[in-house]
This record gives C-alpha cells, structure tokens and sequence, in this order.
C-alpha cells in the first residue's frame, strides 16, 4: 500500500519500521479501507509494563535473527470478517507491520505478549457491536488494555484513547507528519537492502558483524554505509567496508 506524499508522490507505507509510525499507518490503511466501502475501525493495544515483539524488519534484524521492539501502545485497523458458517461475524486485525496477516484480537495482542485474560476491552466512539471481540473475563490485575474505536480516535497521553470531532481532524494531523512517514519509508528501503546483503553473504562471521554493526551505526551514517556496500564490487571489498565501518 501507498500513500500521496506531498513532495514526493506515491510512496510506500512503511511496514517494515516497527519502532514507531503505527498509529500513522493505522489511519491510513483504515481510511483508505473505509473509502473503498469497508466497515473499519481502530484496535488500540496498551500495557503500562509495555509491549513487546520480535521483528525481523526491526533495525538490525533478519528472518534468522530478529530483534526485539518495544512499545508503550500499538494501533492497527480491523474489520468485521464473515466466515461464512452461518454465525457472527469475526473482528479481525489487519497488520502488515506484524507479518501475521488477518487475526483476531488475541492472536494479535498475543505476538506482543499479551495473554488472554490479561487484558480488559473498552469501546470509544461510534463502535458497532459487531466489532468487539466477544473476551473472556479478565484476570485479577490484567495490566493490558484493549480499545475498539472509532477512526477519529487517537492515543494521547497517559495511553488513553481520545476522540478528535471528525474523521477529517485525524487526516489533517496525519498529514502534517508526512515528512516523517516518508522518512520511514526511505529507512524500510535500507533495512531491506541491509537484509538482501546479509542474507547474500556467504560467511557466518561477516553475517555477525553486519548484525552486530548496523544497528549500532548512526542514522546520519548509515546512507555512507550504503553507498560503499553497493560501490564494492567483489566478496573482499564488502567484507572491507563492514569492517571499516564495524
């Protein structure tokens, strides 16, 4: 998925940098969703001990040996899906930043380590029924907090869920923070590479310092990074450049 940058045009949705920019994505997978006539809501997941997830998109990770990534709260959108046996319809979570595909609520706060029964679940804004996850009770001290709402909702401080006016509120504040979406996107694009180079590289040592480097390199570093990695020609000059940079 993309979206209308204001300078740069068509640009991908960054998925692939889990540190931050959910709340970014959510709007605008759920807005683009609901314009193309789909019910959508907003799943807020909060925790004050906080959330975590092994990403192999986080800074320095790989399929082999992803890293671990830490929220306070994480948003996505979600749908009422029918499964066609005839019963309610299921509240499914769309999130491509997870990698897990089309889930239900538990098995979404599950990835992040949330287990059920540790969580309560609240509605804010015009929610219809059929899109709260039908929960079992909560534990005794459940320190998680699950929120279904509305597409003007927001995350503001505390990890509580307010309600902006209007739809349009959220997209005019969204947008104000395009810069730093396309920022996102253009460190999905490195990482990406980053993956490619490590996962190419034939000696499990070299594939050690490239983990143990990149994400110790500075973010004002790592495009100079790039550009020696993809001007080095052979096996020798990019094992060099690592270890120049290492």
């Amino acid at each position: 998925a993309t979206f209308e940058h204001h300078g740069d045009g068509s640009t991908r949705i960054p998925t692939g940098h889990p540190e931050d920019g959910c709340y970014m994505r959510a709007h605008l997978w759920a807005l683009q969703m609901r314009q193309a006539g789909v019910d959508t809501q907003k799943v807020f997941v909060a925790r004050d001990s906080s959330l975590t997830v092994n990403s192999a998109n986080a800074l320095g990770g790989t399929d082999a040996a992803p890293r671990q990534v830490t929220w306070n709260y994480h948003v996505a959108p979600l749908v009422q899906v029918d499964l066609g046996n005839g019963g309610r319809t299921v509240p499914m979570v769309l999130d491509p930043a997870l990698g897990l595909g089309p889930v239900p609520v538990d098995t979404w706060i599950g990835a992040m380590g949330v287990n059920p029964g540790d969580y309560t679940i609240n509605t804010a804004g015009d929610v219809p029924p059929g899109a709260v996850p039908q929960a079992v009770d909560p534990n005794p001290g459940a320190d998680a907090r699950v929120t279904i709402a509305s597409l003007n909702s927001m995350m503001s401080a505390g990890n509580n869920v307010t309600l902006l006016d209007t739809v349009q509120d959220y997209d005019k504040m969204n947008r104000r923070a395009e810069d730093t979406l396309r920022d996102y996107s253009l460190e999905m694009q490195r990482r990406e590479e980053f993956r490619t180079w490590h996962d190419n590289t034939a000696d499990p040592a070299v594939q050690q310092s490239m983990r143990e480097l990149y994400p110790n390199l500075h973010a004002t570093i790592r495009p100079y990074f790039h550009e020696a990695y993809n001007n080095a020609t052979t096996t020798e000059e990019r094992t060099q450049v690592v270890a120049t940079y290492h």
